[in-house]
């Protein structure tokens, strides 16, 4: 799907009154996220009635894929609840943009708050030290 097509669903479902729907809002809002139009994202974010993990979550991922990370770690820290997503998208994304040694001290984070890692998290910390030449 394309952004031009997202941009009518979108329509459709504001539409019909679908705007309090957060699953409708965390889709469309993956939808411009996929389609690279994180401006558009963004501005649904902010105009979004409530949110949850998930859109947290999403706008994060995207930031990450778009390689925008201070946008992405801007996010995360303002987030009002993480879970282990929200985590691992961070640390991964702090390995991709050269970061290992920021993402080693967020996992450090992570645990000190005991949020139990998951099978992606390992993955995403061993990246960040083999990056380190820590293993």
């Amino acid at each position: 799907m394309d952004d031009k097509n997202g941009k009518i669903i979108h329509g459709i479902v504001e539409k019909l009154g679908f705007k309090w729907n957060l699953v409708l809002q965390n889709m469309i809002l993956n939808l411009y996220g996929l389609c690279g139009e994180m401006g558009t994202a963004r501005l649904l974010f902010d105009n979004m009635p409530q949110r949850d993990v998930v859109s947290w979550n999403v706008m994060i991922t995207h930031l990450v894929k778009s390689g925008d990370f201070e946008g992405a770690y801007g996010f995360f820290s303002r987030m009002p609840e993480r879970n282990v997503k929200s985590w691992t998208m961070m640390i991964s994304g702090c390995v991709h943009c050269g970061k290992a040694k920021e993402g080693v001290a967020l996992f450090m984070e992570m645990e000190k708050i005991e949020v139990q890692a998951n099978e992606v998290t390992v993955v995403a910390i061993l990246a960040a030290c083999a990056d380190l030449g820590a293993l």
